[in-house]
C-alpha cells in the first residue's frame, strides 16, 4: 500500500485555524486511514506544537500513522508582512531562506529532541517534509544520515534550479520523494482521480476539511476506499 503524506500539523496557516477544530478533523482522517490499513505520515511543525497538540496526535495515529518532521517553524516566525507574501520566499528556500548549514543543524537537533520525546516510536525520523516543498543546498547538507527521504513537489523542484535537478540524482543516503501538482498534490477529491500516477500522494487535510465543511468525511472515505481498490487491482495485474 502506498504511503500517504499529510502536511501541516497542527495547522498550515498561523491565523486561519483553531487548535480544537484541527484535533477533531485529524482524528477523523486518521481513523479512516487506519480502518482501511493505509500507511500515512503526518508532517508536524516541532517548534509550533504544544503538549496538547502532541498528546492528541499520539492518541490518533494508530497502527498505520507516524509523525514526521515538517520543517522547524513552517515560517510562522516570519514577520507578518512577509508571511502574507510567503510565496515570494519559495525560490530562495522558504523557511530555510538565508539559513546557514550550522544553524539548520542546531535547529534540527532541537526539533529531533522534541519529536523523540513527544512521539517516541510513533516518530519516523527517516522522513523530512519541506514546508512549501522548498529547500536549499544548505538544508540538504545539514540533514543527518537518519533522514532517508526528503519530501517535496515538482513545481518547487524546478524553482530550485540546478540544485533541484542535481538533488534528484544524489541517491543514498537521502533521496527526494516528489509529488506532482494538479495530480497527486491537490484537493482530496482531485487526487482521487489520479491514482494511476505513481508519485507521492500529498493531502492538506486541514484545508480540505475547511473547504468541504459538510462533506470532508465522505470525501476522505471515498478516497481511502478507491485507493485500496486501486492498489489491490494493481497487485492482481
Amino acid at each position: 500500500m502506498r504511503l500517504i503524506r499529510l502536511d501541516d500539523y497542527p495547522y498550515g496557516h498561523p491565523t486561519a485555524f483553531q487548535r480544537e477544530w484541527c484535533y477533531q478533523h485529524i482524528a477523523g482522517i486518521a481513523d479512516i486511514f487506519n480502518r482501511y490499513d493505509i500507511p500515512f505520515i503526518v508532517g508536524v511543525v516541532p517548534f509550533e506544537v504544544n503538549a496538547q497538540d502532541c498528546r492528541v496526535l499520539r492518541e490518533v495515529l494508530g497502527e498505520h500513522g507516524r509523525a514526521v518532521m515538517h520543517g522547524f517553524t513552517h515560517g510562522f516566525d516570519f514577520p507578518k508582512m512577509l508571511w502574507n507574501h510567503i510565496e515570494c520566499t519559495w525560490k530562495s528556500g522558504g523557511e530555510f531562506m538565508g539559513m546557514a548549514e550550522n544553524a539548520i543543524k542546531r535547529r534540527y537537533k532541537m526539533a529531533d529532541i522534541i519529536m523523540r520525546e513527544e512521539f517516541k516510536d510513533k516518530y519516523a525520523p527517516a522522513h523530512f517534509i519541506c514546508p512549501f516543498n522548498t529547500y536549499t543546498a544548505e538544508l540538504w547538507m545539514a540533514l543527518p544520515s537518519q533522514v532517508k527521504y526528503l519530501h517535496t513537489a515538482d513545481d518547487e523542484v524546478k524553482l530550485c534550479g540546478d540544485f533541484g535537478d542535481k538533488a534528484q540524482t544524489f541517491g543514498e543516503p537521502m533521496r527526494m520523494v516528489v509529488s506532482e501538482h494538479g495530480k497527486t498534490y491537490d484537493w482530496v477529491d482531485k487526487v482521487v482521480d489520479h491514482l494511476d500516477n505513481p508519485s507521492q500522494i500529498t493531502l492538506h487535510w486541514s484545508f480540505d476539511c475547511q473547504a468541504y465543511v459538510d462533506s470532508w468525511w465522505d470525501k476522505y472515505e471515498t478516497f481511502a476506499k478507491k485507493l485500496v481498490e486501486h492498489e489491490n487491482a494493481a497487485r492482481v495485474r
